[in-house]
């Protein structure tokens, strides 16, 4: 048995020149007990083309903030793994399910917000030499749809020409079509990650 899990999104290329299997792996999973424990001298080498790590959860005040002083240590260890797998990026995913989506809306309503927030978020990229950031909101609203289209656009333009942006999104039709302006996105991303998991779960009243 696997003495960790890692899940592993469904991903659609944008503009990658060859087939990426992108894996995430979020902080919390060197906290768990027994099986479920992850280190990152866990991963077993060559799974992954990218590996993106969760989640840096940002905060009302227009910036990031990182859990506790055990993240620091955590990214080192995971960029660490790109002088074992030749070719290996790593991303910092910034959001996740923890991060409410009202703070990314409030964040990002003016163009000075988007910016002072892109700014901040790649300074602790730049930091622990990650080589890409994962924006994973979860979800943007109607109203947020510019946005987040503007937030993508600000935090690809603070890369040089070597650095990737992912989006991690709904996979749910409506949200797809009313809340993502899809071609716009597509422009400006290096790939998109499609959360096709949980479909079904134990709040349904049916199998299969």
């Amino acid at each position: 048995m696997l003495r960790f899990l890692l899940v592993v999104v469904a991903c659609l290329g944008i503009a990658a020149p060859h087939k990426i299997m992108p894996c995430y792996i979020t902080r919390d999973a060197h906290y768990r007990q027994g099986d479920a424990r992850f280190e990152p001298e866990n991963y077993s080498i060559g799974i992954c083309s990218h590996i993106i790590v969760g989640f840096a959860k940002i905060n009302p005040d227009e910036e990031y903030s990182v859990y506790d002083h055990h993240d620091m240590q955590f990214y080192e260890r995971v960029v660490g793994l790109r002088f074992q797998q030749a070719g290996l990026k790593i991303f910092l995913s910034i959001g996740g399910p923890d991060t409410e989506s009202w703070m990314f809306s409030n964040v990002l309503q003016t163009k000075q917000s988007r910016e002072h927030f892109a700014q901040h978020v790649m300074g602790l990229v730049r930091r622990f030499a990650f080589d890409g950031v994962d924006l994973a909101w979860f979800y943007p609203t109607v109203a947020d749809k510019a946005n987040y289209f503007y937030l993508l656009q600000s935090l690809k333009a603070k890369f040089d020409y070597n650095g990737l942006v992912s989006a991690t999104v709904s996979a749910n039709p409506t949200l797809i079509q009313n809340n993502y302006d899809v071609g716009a996105i597509a422009n400006i991303v290096d790939f998109v990650n499609v959360m096709t998991h949980d479909y079904l779960g134990p709040h349904e009243s049916k199998t299969g």
